[in-house]
């Protein structure tokens, strides 16, 4: 550990204090003062002035204790006279020390109190109420074990903590115990008056500490809660230890004064010590209601525990002298708007279930200026878990990107890993002491998501010497200082928008499968590999005596001002070159305006619309940049904004879809609210076809208008759909698009689109689709990762891909042989919300109902019996034919969609495969004589042939 991390020692978060010392939570000190109770086990006998008794006797009796019929006077009499396996009874409450070192029981009959230091060293104590006399120095409770083989029981006790006197360790347990110790039912409470301070909050006592076992001890906390301000809980465990089923509440986030050292104020829970071993410590199935800081020194068996964080975000380390990974991905985080804050280390990974969010904490230490960490905001560091061991970054900060994806060599941080990817979770603009590098041995992704930019404004921004794919559908723009160099055998994969104004240096290899717009510099020294576009104003060329090749199966357009020189294009199978007076710029118009709409048309692009579809964005005011707007798709060459402003000038940007040097703008004003409605062309509605000259080439059609997919959801479709019906959920999961093949072989126009992809799941056995068409995908694709779902029949496949789903919080229930229709209905939502359908006989179904998921079943009782929407208390959306039910679903789940895909309801097939693209919109099934009243007033997009005519009601 460096220097600048022993200083470390404070972090600020949502105004939570956390100071862990590079050795742990818990420093020496505290540790120290656990070693140190045992010799705190003798009786102090406190007397009032006049030297008489001050228990509080029963008034009748005049006595506190009895054993049978005998009473004696003062509790420890009692115990000085009780034989082996007696049983102490309390008359009254009692203010005295006691030791207990025999096999005995003291019940309290659950009305009296002990007030003193209770130190048990063998015996049970029941029914009873235990708290610290105040008038004494020492604020302990309660000293439990002992160096001997005895057996201890605490039943049903409450232990009241001072919250002010802090003398010693409030409740511990003796170091070096090899005793028995069995805490069970048992309340551990405080009354702090902290008026709602949890900063550093005045009022608060030590919880139970436990010193190091010897070799026979070990401890067994059950059933018990733990409610009120506390620094520590349950520290430095070791030994055999079992916490199970417990409830954990802390009120205070941090205390003040806090220790010497380890984590000062903060407030903890559970630490383990360094010589514990993981096979002896098991928490399991325990509710920590924001109960504090974890510190583990070693690993250990935590299970089907809850840990709360809305209040205050937990703090977990493992600390790297563990040397393995410590497991919590079987344990339910409810976080709140916090995150975990995971302080792991290279050695010594915390694994969380996937998609949790967490703080990674170390990372701070990589770029920050100072060495305190309360000034680093953790928010900008997040990462979650992609599965078991992958991580998925999302930087909010230039700072952030640049300790993740090149971290401090001698930080503890787990960095961005090979095959990891990075999310650009806000905007970010990378700088001159920002900039990042792709090392040699690593294969990193960098995702912009829609309405995200990723700004490069400095020479050497990105430096690829491994590879880099930049994926997504935001911004990425190359300012005219910006640069990305690709040096040799480096390879940059884009499949995103990237906006060129500065400078492309490529000595590598560059995959566009995305948008390109140049208007600045790109120097190809090597390979350009294009099937996306390339829209160039600028310069695409060679240094002085070297040539570049660029091999297009894309469109590569040249406009007004461009050039391409000493680079050779080899045209690759539908590729496309546009030379300048080819170019079409993009032309818009007003169509028509409200008070608060707006609806801009484009012109006809005619043959020149060869690089694609157009996108609109819109700006309020009079601005130069479209920056920050959200771009949607042209239907038919309109789009309409809604929700603005009355009488407010806008700036409407239209542009080829991601190519920003092709952007053209228009200044638009809505009209004022007495004006009405007016304008030039009254709103239509459009109607779109996706046809192809089969199943397989519609399929394929389809997923070309997804743009981008990373994966492919096979079906066969050559008779039965059976396995296919619960294809969608997992194409929506994973991006991917849903294609058909025959049983034995692979269609043209299937396998041109699996060729673009990284990875192929096969849906159903070798009975639906053989090994052959296995074989030919590996053949024929480099690189491609297949994957097959298959059960022995179509219901274990449903279960199979929910398997592979991981977490869903909705599922839906459909009869898989004669429900196909129902499960086309559900199709489009599954895939929206990457949600299993399951499938059934119809009567039972051996699907385990998961809690937090909302079950619907789709179909009526003559199609699913009604138990099983009972077994899944579900919510049931049926009519009385597949066409009523699918308007039912519609109205469910799209009922506000100006927009609907239609499919032909007799021929289910082109209605599984639309469902990715039409998860944000529906599907509805039509056939001649259904009822199309749900299509009025909607834009439609009608997926595969009809063979009737329909006829829209607008």
């Amino acid at each position: 550990m460096n220097k600048k991390k022993s200083k470390a020692l404070a972090f600020l978060l949502a105004a939570s204090l956390l100071v862990p010392s590079v050795n742990g939570i818990v420093g020496a000190a505290e540790l120290d003062n656990v070693k140190s109770t045992d010799k705190v086990v003798a009786s102090q006998e406190v007397a009032n002035p006049d030297g008489s008794d001050t228990s509080t006797q029963d008034p009748l009796t005049q006595n506190v204790a009895k054993i049978g019929d005998k009473e004696y006077a003062t509790l420890k009499e009692a115990i000085n006279n009780a034989g082996e396996g007696a049983t102490i009874t309390l008359l009254g409450n009692v203010t005295e020390d006691i030791t207990v070192n025999k096999n005995i029981t003291i019940d309290g009959q659950n009305k009296y109190t002990i007030t003193g230091l209770t130190t048990l060293k063998n015996g049970t104590l029941q029914n009873i109420t235990i708290q610290p006399n105040d008038n004494n120095a020492n604020g302990s409770v309660l000293v439990i074990g002992n160096t001997d083989q005895t057996n201890i029981k605490m039943e049903r006790v409450t232990v009241n903590y001072s919250v002010t006197k802090r003398a010693g360790n409030s409740g511990c347990t003796l170091s070096g115990n090899n005793a028995t110790i069995t805490i069970k039912k048992c309340l551990f409470t405080n009354n702090p008056n902290n008026a709602g301070i949890t900063i550093k909050a005045p009022e608060w006592s030590f919880g139970l500490s436990m010193g190091s076992q010897g070799e026979k001890g070990s401890f067994n906390f059950i059933n018990n809660e733990f409610n009120g301000a506390f620094r520590t809980m349950l520290p430095s465990i070791n030994g055999k230890v079992t916490i199970d089923n417990n409830v954990f509440v802390n009120t205070v986030q941090s205390v003040s004064p806090g220790t010497a050292d380890g984590a000062k104020e903060e407030s903890t829970c559970i630490t383990t010590s360094e010589k514990a071993q993981k096979d002896n410590i098991t928490i399991t199935n325990n509710i920590f209601d924001n109960a504090g800081a974890f510190f583990f020194q070693t690993t250990a068996n935590i299970l089907e525990n809850t840990f709360k964080g809305e209040k205050f975000p937990h703090y977990i380390q493992a600390r790297g002298i563990i040397e393995e990974d410590l497991d919590l991905k079987n344990n339910k985080f409810e976080m709140g708007n916090n995150a975990v804050c995971s302080m792991d280390t290279k050695s010594a990974e915390i694994l969380l279930p996937v998609g949790e969010m967490a703080y990674n904490y170390w990372a701070w230490d990589s770029l920050e200026e100072f060495t305190d960490p309360t000034k680093a905001n953790l928010i900008n560091y997040k990462y979650s878990f992609e599965n078991d061991k992958k991580r998925v970054h999302y930087p909010t900060s230039e700072k952030a990107l640049k300790a993740f994806v090149n971290p401090n060599p001698n930080a503890p941080i787990i960095g961005v890993r090979d095959n990891e990817k990075v999310v650009i979770s806000e905007n970010i603009t990378i700088g001159a002491e920002t900039s990042i590098n792709i090392p040699k041995d690593k294969n990193i992704t960098i995702e912009v998501p829609k309405g995200k930019t990723l700004t490069l404004n400095s020479a050497g921004a990105i430096d690829v010497t491994g590879s880099l794919t930049i994926s997504g559908d935001g911004e990425v723009e190359i300012a005219k200082s910006g640069e990305v160099s690709v040096n040799k055998d480096a390879t940059l994969n884009i499949t995103t928008n990237v906006d060129n104004k500065g400078t492309i240096d490529n000595n590598g290899a560059i995959n566009n499968g995305g948008r390109i717009s140049n208007s600045g510099k790109l120097t190809n020294n090597s390979q350009i590999n294009n099937s996306g576009k390339i829209s160039n104003s600028g310069e695409i060329v060679s240094e002085s005596g070297k040539k570049g090749e660029i091999s297009n199966s894309g469109t590569i357009a040249t406009q007004e001002g461009g050039s391409i020189e000493r680079n050779d294009i080899n045209k690759e199978g539908n590729g496309t070159t546009v030379s300048p007076n080819e170019y079409k710029p993009v032309e818009i118009k007003e169509a028509y305006k409200t008070s608060n709409s707006i609806t801009m048309s484009v012109d006809d692009l005619g043959k020149f619309n060869k690089l694609g579809e157009v996108e609109f964005t819109i700006v309020e005011g009079s601005v130069t940049e479209s920056r920050g707007g959200i771009w949607v798709r042209a239907i038919d060459g309109k789009v309409t904004f809604d929700g603005l402003n009355p009488n407010t000038k806008y700036t409407v940007f239209a542009r080829y879809k991601g190519l920003g040097n092709t952007e053209v703008k228009m200044e638009v004003s809505t009209l004022s609210p007495s004006t009405g409605g007016g304008g030039v062309v009254a709103p239509t509605y459009t109607h779109e076809e996706i046809i192809g000259t089969d199943r397989y080439e519609t399929a394929a059609k389809i997923a070309d208008k997804l743009e981008s997919y990373d994966n492919v959801v096979l079906v066969n479709a050559e008779s039965s759909m059976s396995d296919g019906l619960s294809a969608s959920g997992l194409a929506g999961k994973e991006n991917g698009a849903i294609l058909l093949t025959k049983k034995d072989s692979i269609p043209k126009a299937t396998m041109d689109r699996i060729k673009k992809v990284k990875k192929v799941y096969i849906i159903g056995g070798e009975a639906a689709i053989s090994q052959k068409v296995s074989d030919e995908i590996t053949k024929n694709v480099p690189n491609v990762k297949v994957e097959r779902l298959g059960g022995k029949d179509r219901v274990e496949t449903s279960e199979i891909v929910a398997k592979k789903l991981g977490n869903y919080s909705d599922a839906f229930v459909v009869n898989g042989f004669k429900g196909e229709a129902d499960a086309m209905s559900a199709s489009a939502i599954a895939a929206k919300k990457g949600a299993p359908i399951l499938l059934t006989n119809g009567k039972t179904s051996t699907h385990a109902k998961k809690s937090g998921v909302e079950y619907y079943v789709i179909g009526g009782n003559s199609v699913v019996d009604k138990s099983i929407a009972d077994k899944y208390n579900a919510e049931v959306l049926a009519g009385k034919d597949r066409y009523a039910t699918n308007k039912e679903v519609i109205n469910e789940f799209y009922s506000g969609s100006d927009k609907v895909y239609i499919a032909n309801g007799d021929k289910l097939v082109d209605a599984l495969t639309a469902s990715p693209l039409a998860k944000k919109d529906g599907i509805v099934l039509v056939n001649e004589k259904s009822d199309k009243s749900i299509l009025k007033g909607k834009n439609t997009v009608q997926v595969g042939g009809m063979d009737f005519k329909i006829e829209f009601e607008k």
